[in-house]
């Protein structure tokens, strides 16, 4: 006897209109805001992407005031005398420590989000941005440029107004952005 198959929706990072193309069970959604539409969960967590992805969180970096620089590693950092953490070799690079004292030029309600490559303004290689404006992504995860949908690069979470929702600080990925 054949057994019917039932729409499982798309993964995430596909395209889409509508949610529910996504998932018929309406546990993703679909971001028009994506070129073509992305599959999605939002108000992720660091478990609760399925694999092949994971979550990351957005800040629109265009609308934030260039003059609203910072420095991430001295950014509420504490002291150089406190040790850093080790990463495993061949493992992404460890945390850049800080060579001045900290400092505070966010305000409470914000984070200093590292601008990479750079800082257009030439600043301190961050820019403030509010919390308020954060946004919790499931991503599609890539290793190269293949790995994306047309229209789409692979980018290191971390870049472009993006950082990874990671409890371990020696962890990174990247995933499919819109070029």
């Amino acid at each position: 006897m054949p057994v019917a198959l039932t729409g499982c929706g798309r993964a995430i990072g596909d395209e889409c209109q509508l949610a529910t193309d996504c998932s018929p069970n309406g546990d993703r959604t679909c971001d028009l805001s994506q070129p073509g539409g992305y599959c999605t969960i939002e108000g992720c967590d660091e478990t609760s992407c399925p694999s092949d992805s994971a979550c990351v969180r957005l800040f629109p970096v265009q609308f934030l005031p260039e003059s609203a620089s910072c420095d991430p590693a001295c950014e509420d950092a504490a002291p150089m005398s406190v040790p850093l953490v080790s990463c495993p070799a061949g493992g992404p690079s460890s945390p850049v420590p800080c060579a001045g004292a900290s400092t505070n030029l966010c305000a409470a309600d914000e984070l200093c989000l590292p601008v990479l490559p750079a800082n257009p303004s030439g600043g301190l290689g961050g820019l403030c941005a509010p919390r308020s404006g954060e946004r919790r992504l499931c991503v599609k995860t890539c290793g190269s440029n293949d790995d994306c949908r047309g229209g789409y690069t692979c980018r290191a979470a971390g870049a472009l107004g993006s950082l990874p929702l990671l409890t371990n600080s020696c962890g990174n990925f990247s995933f499919c952005a819109p070029q």
